[in-house]
């Protein structure tokens, strides 16, 4: 996002919009707000083409963490001013503030060149919140099939479930079957009557058969964006929509069934329209009942398949970890039930990602104002943490306050958690379960280095950085939890299986009564995605937008295979839709250079990129109590961007994560624009003001 003023030189042809662009900006001085001038082709081009695009506009990018509060007044004046200055040139759907100077608004082409001569604005761009800010998310691709019918015939005829009490059942043949409570016909009445309220009259919304839950109506984009945003809608399709996904039955599962005698395997339901993977989204009541409905569909799938054993529930996220043998493995494919999407193998294909970087941050200012996580939780799910660390000593205690291990026996692979039940897994809190496995060389340093990146507290003990500096982490008053999920392979080597980081989140997601806790997913596989990736693993997808919907931020490094061709791609988790993805910067004075070896793509994702150092940064690791050392890879960027939202909800409780992101990106963060293949890409990285 850069924003500057621009005039093209003479004699060089550009295109007529282009012209009357150069005009604006050049012709007069009574233009105030500053915009790229290729985005804000882009931004007019999308305007014309479906009505209107989202922006965010700053209207003051210089509030700090401290000022907020004060602030709150003037700047909710100076927005109200400016929705006024734009009138009919803004949709009402999608407007948000989060009354720290940066407003978001979806606007027309008038409302663009509205925006340009605006004196109350000082800077816009296409708004990075926007896909933040979407209540539905949907893999199957339901919602680009709703846009696509509005950009071909101007409407979608739709069918949307709305928040009321209703039970409902999956039923073999995939279809649903509701099952309404005494006052939801009430409930959804005013439901209906609220939307009626935002809609346009052309939507003819009337409620739909089958359930009093069910609503059907025809649209337009600009009631599309209303929708998608509502926080009584729970769903939202074509009302002729079916999920073109083919079932993924992966014939391997028999296979390593008949070689080995038995197999861990994930099975992960089709969730059609009415189920929501985000709990904050839904009253706890409906929560649970969907919970049970997808229990009850999933033991019928694995119900009367002898040799078939339920190893991990996941039914809240609409997934069963089983361990088969051969004849299970057989009847269960034999039986192909409909409502099935995915049987996998449960493999380890994840891996850890492998000067004094907080000065490049700018650290040092939000410490003087007292920005130090105090109050949040860093769950970091690595190798393991030593928690007896003089870098995690607080107040004459550990800060690393809660701990569990989770790993597999299987696939070549050892657990190494203590005490360990059946599945490989340690008693939550069991002492030294967050520990760093014994027998692994590369463990102590991974894990340790990385807490003390995120939350690491100065201590006397420690040894300097070579220039004399103190060390210590972004969020130095935030506690720490520590996930251990890597497994042992014969040679000692780290390898993490899907099915435990699966759950350390859900043990995460079942604990976190509310949103004081950031989650950094610190591993990778090798993967290069340049696109959202959802379907990778439908569960872990699934408790990543249940965290979000309650306001906790899922961190995940980029990944390190940037030295490869081709450059753009990131690795998963990151690629996950919600997840914030962290590029890691060479730690020097500059920081704005991304290492070669760390992953990057465009952030054209469902959930923000930011740039955080990640290369030679010094840390605690876990050799001794005071040891340290430098090292890089984007799991040590990770642990910035964790640190730092953090200290940004430890400093303004109230805001949604979306507008705490919006803050980042405008106030908290610098421009550092990349360039690759001849094309330059805007980034932020951030830095505290």
């Amino acid at each position: 996002m850069i924003f500057k003023k621009i005039c093209p030189p003479h004699g060089v042809g550009f295109r007529a919009l282009l012209m009357a662009f150069a005009l604006l900006l050049c012709g007069a001085n009574s233009i105030a707000a500053s915009v790229d001038p290729q985005e804000y082709l882009a931004l007019q081009d999308e305007a014309v083409r479906l009505g209107a695009v989202r922006v965010m506009v700053n209207l003051d990018d210089a509030v700090s963490l401290g000022s907020v509060a004060t602030s709150k007044a003037r700047l909710q004046q100076a927005a109200n001013s400016l929705r006024a200055e734009l009138g009919t040139g803004a949709w009402k759907a999608g407007t948000w503030s989060n009354d720290a100077g940066q407003i978001g608004v979806n606007v027309t082409p008038q409302g663009l060149a509205t925006l340009l001569n605006s004196k109350g604005a000082k800077s816009f761009t296409r708004d990075p919140t926007d896909k933040l800010r979407h209540r539905i998310l949907a893999a199957d691709g339901r919602l680009q099939a709703i846009e696509a019918a509005i950009a071909s015939t101007g409407f979608a005829d739709v069918e949307m479930a709305l928040d009321v009490d209703a039970d409902l059942d999956y039923l073999g043949d995939g279809s649903i079957a509701w099952r309404d409570a005494p006052a939801a016909s009430a409930q959804a009445q005013a439901v209906r009557a609220s939307l009626l309220a935002g809609l346009r009259p052309s939507a003819a919304l009337r409620q739909a058969p089958g359930s009093a839950a069910l609503a059907a109506a025809r649209i337009g984009r600009e009631d599309f964006l209303l929708l998608r945003e509502h926080p009584r809608v729970r769903s939202l399709q074509l009302g002729a929509w079916s999920d073109p996904r083919p079932a993924d039955w992966q014939r391997e599962v028999i296979d390593e069934a008949r070689v080995h005698g038995v197999v861990d395997a994930l099975i992960e339901l089709r969730l059609p329209s009415p189920f929501v993977m985000g709990r904050g989204f839904m009253p706890d009541a409906a929560w649970r009942k969907q919970s049970a409905s997808l229990r009850r569909a999933l033991e019928e799938v694995v119900a009367n398949i002898p040799g078939a054993a339920i190893t991990r529930d996941l039914s809240e996220w609409g997934a069963l970890n089983v361990r088969l043998d051969p004849d299970a493995a057989i009847r269960l494919f034999a039986n192909a039930d409909r409502r099935v999407l995915r049987v996998s193998l449960n493999r380890a294909d994840a891996f850890p990602l492998l000067g004094v970087s907080e000065a490049s941050i700018n650290m040092q200012s939000g410490w003087n104002q007292n920005y130090r996580g105090a109050g949040q939780h860093i769950v970091l799910l690595d190798t393991g943490i030593r928690k007896s660390h003089a870098f995690f000593q607080m107040n004459g205690a550990s800060k690393v306050m809660f701990e569990g291990c989770w790993g597999t026996n299987g696939g070549g692979y050892t657990s190494p958690c203590p005490a360990q039940d059946a599945k490989g897994d340690s008693p939550l809190n069991f002492p030294a379960s967050g520990a760093p496995p014994a027998g692994c060389s590369s463990c102590p340093q991974h894990g340790t280095h990385a807490a003390g990146i995120a939350a690491g507290r100065q201590n006397a003990a420690m040894p300097k950085s070579a220039a004399g500096a103190t060390l210590q982490g972004v969020a130095p008053d935030a506690f720490l939890i520590s996930a251990q999920v890597f497994s042992l392979d014969a040679a000692g080597n780290p390898g993490s299986f899907r099915d435990d980081q699966i759950a350390a989140l859900q043990a995460l997601s079942a604990s976190a009564t509310d949103a004081t806790y950031v989650a950094l997913l610190n591993f990778g596989d090798s993967g290069k995605n340049t696109a959202d990736c959802p379907n990778i693993n439908y569960t872990m997808t699934n408790l990543v937008a249940d965290l979000h919907s309650r306001g906790i931020p899922v961190v995940a490094g980029a990944g390190n295979t940037g030295a490869t061709l081709p450059r753009m791609g990131i690795s998963f988790p990151a690629c996950i839709p919600y997840v914030i993805k962290v590029p890691g910067t060479v730690n020097n004075a500059n920081g704005n250079s991304v290492a070669n070896g760390s992953s990057i793509a465009a952030d054209t994702f469902t959930g923000p990129m930011l740039l955080a150092p990640g290369y030679d940064i010094l840390s605690s690791t876990g050799t001794s109590d005071t040891s340290t050392n430098q090292f890089g890879g984007t799991s040590f960027s990770g642990p910035h961007v964790a640190g730092y939202y953090a200290a940004i909800k430890a400093a303004v409780p109230t805001w949604t994560l979306a507008d705490a992101t919006a803050w980042i990106y405008s106030t908290g963060s610098v421009s550092a624009p990349q360039t690759y293949s001849g094309v330059t890409y805007p980034f932020r990285r951030i830095r505290m003001p």
